[in-house]
């Protein structure tokens, strides 16, 4: 999400605009920690950057097609978190797109895999088993599934 806005939503006049406007974006998705006073460097972007925020985790979206959008690069960001093996911040985005798109069982999925992979086993079992009722079929949900309830019958 936070590129889909920087990249394709964001009208800036210069770099230095669009580089101020994704710091900005970062900060609001509270995924970056930095504060607020950087913000002031440029305004007229941070204001910008305030307002797409807004539009982008409005409930409804702008429009559909830009929710899946969001939705699609917040996994995509999990996924490249989660191989680079920096589970916390890959935790912030689920949460985060879990606060903002509950309805998407992949999401779901992705934080109970993360949660897997962090010993979170009541947590993984409730995000996966969410994940599979919501959608049955979706990819790679029974074995991480399986396997967490695995552990938690041996505990």
């Amino acid at each position: 999400m936070l590129n889909e806005i920087a990249t394709h939503f964001l009208s800036t006049f210069t770099d230095k605009d669009g580089e101020a406007a994704y710091l900005a974006i970062h900060v609001l998705s509270g995924r970056t920690k930095i504060k607020p006073v950087l913000l002031e460097v440029n305004p007229k972007a941070s204001r910008k950057a305030e307002e797409l925020f807004r539009a982008a985790t409005s409930s409804p979206p702008p429009t559909e097609q830009f929710a899946i959008t969001c939705v699609y690069n917040c996994s995509l960001e999990i996924t490249n978190e989660t191989l680079e093996e920096h589970y916390a911040d890959a935790l912030i985005l689920a949460d985060h797109g879990l606060t903002h798109w509950p309805g998407f069982a992949e999401l779901w999925r992705q934080r109970g895999v993360l949660r897997l992979a962090t010993s979170d086993v009541p947590g993984a079992i409730e995000d996966l088993r969410k994940a599979k009722a919501m959608k049955a079929d979706l990819l790679w949900i029974d074995e991480p599934l399986a396997y967490a309830e695995q552990l938690n019958r041996d505990r």
